[in-house]
């Protein structure tokens, strides 16, 4: 279903337009993991005046992203989504930051830490907080040593998923968070953290993007 919903995207692309004066289309990946409504937010108003932007639906797995990643460029022009060097050199992409985003703990919505307007990192002693973890991920590593100091029981997801909310709600554990990924425990209660461990989000695009897709990227 996401190779068919992938491809019949692409056969929708606009060409570019050098004297119609017709706007030209940037094909936006768009899965519960990196929802592209996040990445309006960080348009200045140049770049949304001169392209009209597709949101193309992407499934939310590590078999999709891994997809979504080694063919950028060619159904997908951009996605907005967190990142570190060590992805961009993985699948040959750039990114342009936009903000950093704070990671956050998100608690069953009764708990006594739901109650609190923010946590400190002592507060999570003994708890056990579920984090998708990737030891190449610097800012991911930095989340977990801080865990770790305070004795948490920290639970390693391979990728990040859905069922990483499900399972953390369903057990009345912990787990880290993006204001990205909020969409992902609308059931749970999101609480921010007195710490200052953050990660870039941005927008990633292929190192053999267009020039069309360098012009919009000049002008965030």
């Amino acid at each position: 279903m996401f190779i068919t919903n992938y491809y019949c995207h692409s056969l929708q692309r606009a060409r570019q337009a050098n004297n119609s004066g017709q706007r030209y289309r940037i094909r936006v990946g768009s899965s519960l993991i990196n929802p592209a409504n996040f990445l309006p937010h960080y348009l200045n108003p140049q770049a949304r005046a001169n392209f009209n932007f597709n949101f193309v639906p992407v499934a939310s797995s590590f078999l999709s992203a891994n997809i979504l990643f080694n063919n950028l460029g060619q159904h997908v022009d951009i996605v907005g989504d967190i990142y570190d060097q060590t992805l961009l050199n993985k699948y040959h992409c750039n990114a342009v930051k936009l903000a950093d985003l704070q990671f956050q703990i998100v608690c069953p919505f009764y708990s006594s830490l739901a109650q609190k307007a923010q946590l400190k990192p002592t507060d999570l002693a003994g708890q056990t907080v579920n984090i998708f973890y990737s030891p190449a991920n610097s800012y991911l590593h930095e989340v977990r040593k801080v865990l770790k100091a305070v004795n948490c029981t920290v639970i390693e997801w391979p990728y990040l998923t859905s069922e990483l909310f499900n399972s953390t709600n369903d057990r009345q554990e912990l787990a880290i968070t993006t204001p990205l990924w909020h969409n992902l425990a609308p059931f749970s209660k999101v609480v921010p953290v007195d710490w200052q461990l953050t990660v870039p989000y941005g927008i990633i695009y292929s190192q053999k993007a267009p020039s069309i897709i360098q012009h919009f990227i000049d002008q965030l």
